[in-house]
Order: C-alpha cells, then sequence, then structure tokens
C-alpha cells in the first residue's frame, strides 16, 4: 500500500459516477481501507469516539453508527465499553469487515438518503464519520436518521 493508491481509491469514490459504482467501489476496497486511511491522517474515529464518551454517558445506550465502512469506530467504541452497537451501510464488503469485529449486533445493509428499517426512536445515539461528504449521503438523509433519534438524543457527525 502506497500514499498513491490510496489517493487512487479515494478519487475512485469521489468521482463513481453513480450508486452502484460507489457501493462496488467500497466492497473492493473493504480489504485495505483501515491501512489504507491511516496513510492519510484520517482521525475522524478517534475525534468521534472522544465526544461519544463526553456526551453519551450510558455504555449501554443504543448507538447506530450510519456509515460503518469497516467498523473502526465501532471497535474504538467498544474497547471503551459500549456495548449496543448497530451499523449501517450500503456496502456488503464494509459489513462484511465490520462483522469481523464483533463488536455490533445489528449491521444491515442500507442507503443513507433511502428509508432504513428502524422503528421510530430506536437509538440513544447516531454517529457517521466520513459518509456525510460529496457523491455519498445525501443532505436529506438527516431527516430519516432524525426520526430514529430518541428525544434528547445526540447525533455526531463528520462532514468531509
Amino acid at each position: 500500500m502506497t500514499r498513491e493508491k490510496t489517493d487512487e481509491w479515494i478519487g475512485a469514490v469521489y468521482k463513481a459516477p453513480d450508486r452502484d459504482t460507489l457501493k462496488a467501489t467500497y466492497d473492493t476496497w473493504a480489504v485495505s481501507y483501515d491501512a489504507d486511511m491511516l496513510l492519510t491522517g484520517y482521525l475522524h474515529y478517534a475525534m468521534v469516539t472522544g465526544l461519544v464518551s463526553r456526551h453519551v454517558t450510558r455504555k449501554d445506550a443504543a448507538i447506530l453508527d450510519a456509515g460503518v465502512g469497516t467498523g473502526a469506530l465501532g471497535s474504538l467504541l467498544n474497547l471503551l465499553g459500549y456495548n449496543n452497537l448497530s451499523g449501517i451501510d450500503m456496502s456488503a464488503g464494509m459489513l462484511a469487515k465490520a462483522a469481523e469485529r464483533k463488536c455490533y449486533s445489528d449491521l444491515r445493509q442500507a442507503v443513507l438518503g433511502e428509508k432504513l428499517d428502524f422503528v421510530d426512536k430506536s437509538f440513544d445515539a447516531i454517529l457517521s464519520t466520513g459518509t456525510f461528504t460529496e457523491g455519498h449521503a445525501p443532505a436529506s438523509a438527516f431527516d430519516e436518521l432524525a426520526r430514529l433519534l430518541e428525544p434528547g438524543g445526540v447525533m455526531i457527525f463528520t462532514i468531509s
């Protein structure tokens, strides 16, 4: 893995002409995604983990990782004792990597911007790192995520 290869992957996802191409690119990239992103200095997982530990005090809080990717965020949260994690992602390849971490109780293939298969007010916190970015999750997805959040719940997002 090299920084040049990582830049190629990043370019491919930002230039994906449609959702199917984007999904297929992430499916393939899942194998080296974590190592590749480390090369870029990507720190969103650490920042969000710190915010969760400060604002979500119950370790059994129902938390949705929206755009779970390889599950790196869930892995960090699980190390801190959070044990009620769910995740969604459009990419089956990314979900397979997240499942290998064994820290999510529920992983589902889903697309942000579409109706999500959860009942209203299912989560105490909803997190998303690097998913709300050009060509990925649309701003309209926030309405659907808000439907899933308990009143007084916490939403933490990074925008890339």
